[in-house]
């Protein structure tokens, strides 16, 4: 059977999570109101959940905060920047978003903390002896040791600060250390210029390791390969492609979208192998769930166990099992998927995560599959002499598939706790799934099409996780699956 296609992928995809900014200005991210609910967090901590919240880096200096202090407080709808001025009181605070971060930096210079008296200004740049601008270089008081970063280019400033001769200390990596001299002057602004000599001065080796849950997974007893989606998820493929490139499985398929794919997995094949969706055996998913119909824009990771499968999702599977598995890690995502191909193939995902509040969140993954694959094919087709009234041999005929479209639909909706201070895990999804399969022929291609026999497919299921660890070495896990399918098959051929 041959077949050839075209395909052309638009991906749209907008992560709002601490590694990308948003799209939003500064002011606007300084009055974006958030809700938070604290007991008994460090002051870092709830910077933390602020910037989960917000998806931008908080920057400040450590030893101005008193990291010890524990807050429990309810922020109810409260704008970014009054909850980041109440977490510096009695300080006041100076805030300026310079890309995908919040810098803060306090008002007050001196140790003292007393706001009487007449204050002024500093603003200055710190720059090499050949004028170019040195970022991120530390600025601080040498009386309190308080200090800030300057910016992208070399500049920084302090306001507020109480009349009198100060001594400022300037570092930066690669370069001297420098003290200077500088006399703030009530109600005026003292300009600084300082200019740093490159120093001999040479970092050790930093080594920052890091493992992901597909590292950790592949790194496990039992034997798994554990494929990383991140990296191709703009890529047209589906996950049965994909797995076809993994070594010791085997993909066959045996025509277009939506036709039978038979996977082997060192050897073995059928009844040997289990499939999975998040865990959930395929077999309760109904027709919907096909791995040549799973794009992998939705899939987060996909786990291959080879032989020996593991207790959580462990069933009668003697030659192995594969487990696609969906984001669901509680960072604000969206993506946004759509294919064109040839034979009216359209392929449309989405998956969309949104955290709600703290510690819940919400992840809706959907896909749609259509294809009229009517393309050609070639068949054997019996010859007849006008004498006989039987067939006298055969030939080989190029013919177009007709009555042969396929559609599939497969969508979540998973509301997830988390609790790490008391390491419980909560998840609950809904899945449902529908297939619509126009069926030309039987089991084989026979020298008769059928084309009238439809088959339709409908599965909706609900899934409970729940997840408590009692220590690093006891914990419990359950999940529960439970829902209902309706197959109908119709053929009204005369």
């Amino acid at each position: 059977m041959n077949r050839l296609a075209f395909h052309i992928l638009l991906t749209a995809s907008l992560i709002c999570g601490p590694f990308l900014p948003s799209a939003l200005g500064q002011q606007t991210v300084l009055d974006k109101r958030i809700s938070l609910e604290v007991k008994e967090r460090s002051i870092p901590e709830v910077i933390k959940l602020i910037r989960r919240q917000t998806g931008y880096f908080i920057s400040y200096a450590n030893h101005e905060l008193d990291a010890n202090k524990k807050v429990t407080q309810t922020y109810k709808e409260m704008r970014v920047e009054d909850l980041l001025r109440s977490l510096w009181k009695p300080q006041d605070i100076d805030l300026r978003v310079v890309g995908n971060t919040i810098e803060v930096r306090t008002l007050e210079a001196k140790g003292s903390g007393s706001r009487l008296g007449p204050r002024g200004n500093i603003e200055g740049r710190v720059r090499t002896i050949d004028f170019r601008e040195i970022s991120y270089a530390r600025v601080s008081f040498k009386e309190s040791n308080r200090g800030i970063l300057t910016d992208s280019l070399g500049r920084f400033g302090f306001k507020g600060i109480e009349a009198g001769e100060y001594t400022l200390q300037i570092s930066a990596v690669g370069y001297e250390e420098h003290e200077l001299d500088v006399e703030v002057k009530a109600s005026q602004t003292s300009p600084v210029e300082i200019l740093l000599e490159e120093g001999g001065y040479s970092l050790d080796d930093v080594l920052i390791e890091g493992k992901s849950l597909s590292k950790e997974m592949a790194e496990q007893a039992i034997v798994v390969n554990t494929i990383n989606a991140s990296n191709i998820q703009a890529q047209t493929l589906d996950v049965a492609k994909v797995l076809d490139k993994v070594e010791g499985v085997r993909i066959r398929q045996s025509g277009g979208l939506g036709s039978t794919t038979s996977i082997s997995i060192n050897g073995l094949t059928g009844n040997a192998i289990r499939f999975y969706y998040n865990g959930i055996p395929s077999d309760f998913l109904g027709g919907g769930f096909q791995l040549n119909t799973l794009p992998i824009s939705n899939v987060d990771r996909i786990e291959v166990y080879k032989g020996v499968m593991p207790a959580n999702i462990g069933t009668d599977a003697l030659g192995g099992g594969i487990n696609v598995a969906t984001n669901d890690d509680g960072i604000k995502k969206i993506d946004l998927s759509y294919q064109f191909g040839s034979f009216n193939t359209h392929r449309a995902a989405a998956s969309i995560t949104r955290p709600l509040g703290e510690r819940w969140f919400i992840n809706l993954n959907a896909n749609y599959n259509y294809s009229d694959n009517n393309f050609e094919m070639e068949v054997g087709n019996n010859t007849y002499d006008p004498s006989l009234p039987f067939p006298t041999g055969t030939e080989t005929i190029r013919v177009r598939r007709f009555h042969d479209a396929f559609s599939a639909f497969l969508g979540n909706a998973l509301v997830g706790y988390s609790n790490v201070e008391k390491g419980l895990s909560v998840k609950m999804g809904v899945y449902v799934t529908a297939i619509y399969k126009e069926l030309q022929h039987g089991i084989r291609v026979g020298f008769v099409p059928i084309g009238e026999a439809l088959y339709r497919n409908q599965d909706s299921y609900f899934k409970l996780d729940v997840e408590k660890n009692f220590s690093d070495k006891l914990s419990f896990f359950y999940a529960g699956v439970g829902g209902y399918s309706r197959l109908q098959t119709r053929d009204s051929t005369q």
